[in-house]
């Protein structure tokens, strides 16, 4: 029976998170984003918005497919944990509860046919795509040591996995905490409750402590990487 080394199964894991990040990213981001303004520029004010009305948010596109991809991404803490990777769990796992709490437990909530929600959703769908796509290019660089038969493309990667994050961690973060604050689709008792619960929860715990922890354990190795 072949055994599958911690490289290939690093590679395969990095591939695909690669491939689904610049999929949606591509064509449940950008395409719904120019699809939209497209027909805004063909017909009048009113029509664009009753072609708006019957279009789904982005929530309601890519909403199940964001689950998929953020519970998947619990394996990186698992990866962490067991020594396959030498990121720390903390951080690895912090990151990833701030992006479940959204996925899980708020994006459902979201209003919809809501311009405010859309907006919030293209920053955060933007930010996480771009963010993620340079980290796990940056990953595979690594695994078969792209410095060495590629530096020009490797320092690219560098460059961009220890600088875009300056301005993409930012613009996520804000986006995830602005929808937190939007007004959410009420639903039977006792969830008003269960939702207060949960934001004060957030903003304490992953707002407070998580996002400080990643972004300065970002630039603490920005510093290292770009000597």
């Amino acid at each position: 029976m072949a055994v599958v080394s911690s490289k290939n199964y690093l590679t395969l894991y990095n591939s695909l998170a690669t491939l689904e990040w610049i999929y949606l990213l591509l064509f449940r981001t950008l395409q719904p984003l120019i699809q939209r303004h497209s027909s805004r520029l063909k017909v009048n004010k009113q029509a664009a918005d009753r072609i708006a009305l019957r279009k789904p948010s982005l929530w309601q596109l890519n909403g199940g497919f964001l689950k998929y991809i953020q519970t998947q991404a619990l394996l990186e803490s698992v990866h962490s944990f067991f020594g396959i990777t030498s990121s720390p769990v903390r951080t690895t796992f912090g990151q990833t509860c701030g992006r479940l709490f959204i996925t899980h437990l708020i994006g459902d909530d979201l209003p919809t046919n809501d311009l405010l929600s859309d907006c919030l959703m293209t920053t955060l769908q933007l930010s996480w795509s771009a963010a993620d796509i340079v980290r796990y290019l940056f990953y595979l660089g690594q695994l078969w040591k792209l410095d060495q038969t590629h530096p020009k493309v490797a320092s690219i990667l560098k460059f961009l996995r220890y600088n875009a994050f300056l301005v993409l961690y930012p613009v996520g973060m804000l986006s995830e905490v602005s929808m937190k604050r939007r007004k959410p689709v009420v639903k039977k008792p006792p969830y008003p409750l269960v939702k207060k619960f949960m934001i004060v929860f957030f903003f304490l715990f992953i707002v407070c402590v998580g996002y400080p922890t990643v972004y300065l354990h970002m630039l603490s190795q920005r510093r290292k990487s770009m000597k």
